[in-house]
């Protein structure tokens, strides 16, 4: 069984939160299901070559479009969000070269 990590949400994530909860519908219940995976199982997520980041994907439905989340896993308790966007393509997956910061 997996152990559930705290997940904490850094400025940066708060920040672009606020930017796109203008935007998006139920942007709260897309964070949730986000956090569950990465809580759960964030050594499953991708990890961003040459840097500590993770990132995790989450599928459109109306009302919502495709998000991006970054995230670091901090230690053995906890991890951290940086980072969400809109996902605008699905070729966007690919991340390689498409790093935000």
């Amino acid at each position: 069984m997996a152990i559930r990590r705290e997940v904490i949400y850094d400025y940066t994530f708060d920040e672009q939160k606020k930017f796109l909860g203008q935007d998006v519908e139920r942007l709260d219940s897309v964070i949730r299901s986000a956090e569950w995976r990465v809580a759960c199982h964030p050594e499953k997520c991708p990890k961003i070559p040459g840097t500590i980041l993770r990132v995790v994907f989450t599928d459109p439905f109306p009302g919502i479009p495709p998000m991006r989340i970054f995230f670091s896993i901090t230690d053995e308790a906890h991890c951290t969000m940086h980072w969400i966007e809109y996902l605008e393509d699905e070729r966007n997956r690919e991340f390689e070269d498409d790093i935000p910061f």
